[in-house]
């Protein structure tokens, strides 16, 4: 679920770094999170599709592809007319963040 392979080159193995860089990811994406489940239900499309983008590259560069894979499907969502299924992949969203923040704090 996580691959900290790239973040580890990123920060040439420095553990406090690498750690740094993690909080921060989980301190984001948890705001993140929380506006992006209130531009769902009031399907607010510019803020999906932003909120999306920004957890997408974020889960990219800390190695969480499911969840870039994830938000990456609702961004496009948020580009349509009417993004009518982003509750469900919002829900897939958070239960596969949920993961990786669980993944995280083991590693740290």
């Amino acid at each position: 679920m996580l691959d900290l392979t790239n973040l580890q080159q990123i920060t040439d193995g420095n553990r406090a770094m690498l750690n740094s860089l993690l909080s921060e990811f989980v301190r984001t994406t948890d705001s993140d999170l929380k506006d992006l489940a209130n531009a769902v239900s009031s399907q607010q499309k510019d803020l999906i599709t932003r909120l999306s983008h920004r957890i997408k590259g974020a889960a990219s560069i800390v190695g969480a592809s499911e969840l870039a894979e994830l938000t990456g499907e609702l961004e496009t969502k948020g580009k349509q007319a009417h993004p009518d299924d982003s509750s469900e992949l919002l829900n897939k969203i958070i239960d596969c963040y949920n993961d990786v923040s669980k993944e995280i704090d083991l590693y740290k």
